[in-house]
Parts: structure tokens; C-alpha cells; sequence
């Protein structure tokens, strides 16, 4: 599995992999940690999703935990026409500490956790029951579960792996911890704002509010009376704050392009 990493075509995806994650690890190990959990899971993570907020699945998995639509739910996250936070890194890292602390409670041990994160807690609870095996690797050997889900818990350990040891590999890993965890800040503005007009208050790009805010589906702030919690650089987040009573709704009717759900 290290090979898959290190070698190949494989070999360029993981050091993208490695070059997103000072975005996102820090955010994730501190809410990890908040849970009381082991803060290397950030490297099932970074198998589901490469750290891409954008990351989505043939089965429509999306985002950096790679929810599908009813598990995300179950856990508070929101999926609508204007919304799908499981795109958000931190809701979605919440709501991921919150299933693998579930996961664990249920099956008791790591390995059978990320296995049934994979395959679904259902289908391990039913295999287990049926072959009396309490051992992710006697599963596996024994051909009970999906080959995907066997090559899962060692994609995880050979991820950790090459990320410890990338010198040796030839390849450079960021130092993930060197990134200020807070480098955004929530101001709430009201809803169907623009946030193109937002940036041109601010002073910063469009795409910047844009990528800070992944799970708006749209360029404007969902509509409704609760004002919207806009992630902004943390040094304009005060100049904001200043003019968001004053931003005005957009009030023409917006034709928008159906978007897959993912």
C-alpha cells in the first residue's frame, strides 16, 4: 500500500494530498481532540477526501469526511438548495468526531471503526453476527468483507506512514502545525447577500469568501430571516462587521443552474 503512495501516478496525488493539509489538519486535530479522540484520524481524512472540500464520490459522498446524504443528517449537518455542509470543514469535523466516537462505542476497537465507516456499521454488525469474528484482519482474510474495505485500514496506516517518513520517500510534507489555526473569523451578515459585493467592501477577492465558505452552493448568503455566519479573513472580520447591517439583500429574482446535490 506504501508503494500506492510513493510510486506511480499515486505518487503525485499524495503529495497534493500533503500540500492541502496545513489548510485543514490543524482545524480538525483541535476538534478531534475537543472529542476526546485520537488526533491521527485526520488520516482517514485524508483517504477519503485527499483534504479537498470539493471531493465527491460515485455514490455521492461528499466533502472532506466524504458524508452521504442520510449519515450527514443523522448528524446535524445541513444539505438544501443553498447549503450542503458537509462541505464545511469544521460542521463536517464535528459531525465526523461525533459518528467515529459512535463507531468506537459500538465495535470497541479502531480498526473495526474505520472499516465500518467504510463498508457502513450495518453490514460490519451483520458480518460479525454471521461469522462469530471479532478481528478486522480475520474479516479480511476470511473474505468477509469488501475488498475495498480491506484495502481501507491499510490505506489509513501506509497514509500515516508516508506522511512521518516523506523525507525518505523523496517528498515534502508542509509542517502541519506551523499553519495559525484561526485564520478566519464568523461575522453574521443577512441572508441572499452577494458575496462578490462583500469582497469589493472588503478589499479581497471574490474567490476568497468563496473558498472560505465551501458549502454555500451559490454566491449568495441562503435567504431567511437568521442572519448567515460568513467565514471572512480574520484581519477584515472587524471591517465587516462594521457595514453588515447596511448590506442589502438581493431582491431581482436569481435564475440558478440545478447543481447535483453531492
Amino acid at each position: 500500500m506504501v508503494r500506492e503512495f510513493t510510486e506511480g501516478r499515486g505518487r503525485a496525488h499524495f503529495q497534493r494530498f500533503l500540500e492541502r493539509a496545513p489548510r485543514f489538519v490543524p482545524l480538525e486535530r483541535r476538534i478531534l481532540e475537543s472529542y476526546g479522540l485520537p488526533r491521527d484520524l485526520v488520516f482517514l481524512s485524508m483517504i477519503e477526501s485527499g483534504f479537498s472540500t470539493h471531493a465527491f464520490s460515485s455514490s455521492a459522498a461528499v466533502g472532506l469526511w466524504q458524508f452521504m446524504k442520510p449519515t450527514a443528517r443523522d448528524f446535524d449537518l445541513r444539505i438544501d438548495d443553498w447549503v450542503d455542509e458537509r462541505r464545511d470543514p469544521e460542521k463536517s469535523t464535528h459531525a465526523a468526531a461525533r459518528y467515529l466516537s459512535w463507531l468506537y462505542d459500538e465495535f470497541g476497537d479502531w480498526y473495526l471503526a474505520w472499516a465500518a465507516y467504510n463498508c457502513g456499521p450495518g453490514r460490519m454488525k451483520r458480518t460479525m453476527a454471521r461469522t462469530g469474528l471479532k478481528d478486522y484482519w480475520s474479516l479480511c482474510r476470511g473474505g468477509h468483507l469488501p475488498k475495498e474495505t480491506c484495502r481501507y485500514v491499510p490505506k489509513i496506516l501506509a497514509a500515516a506512514l508516508v506522511t512521518r517518513h516523506a523525507e525518505l520517500f523523496g517528498m515534502e510534507a508542509p509542517p502541519w502545525d506551523s499553519q495559525a489555526e484561526e485564520t478566519y473569523r464568523k461575522v453574521e451578515v443577512p441572508g441572499r447577500v452577494d458575496l462578490r459585493t462583500i469582497a469589493q467592501h472588503l478589499g479581497v477577492p471574490a474567490k476568497t469568501l468563496k473558498a472560505l465558505n465551501p458549502e454555500l452552493r451559490h454566491w449568495l448568503t441562503p435567504p431567511g430571516r437568521t442572519p448567515y455566519p460568513l467565514k471572512v479573513p480574520a484581519e477584515k472580520a472587524e471591517a465587516l462587521a462594521t457595514v453588515a447591517k447596511s448590506l442589502k439583500p438581493e431582491r431581482r429574482r436569481t435564475r440558478f443552474r440545478r447543481r447535483s446535490t453531492h
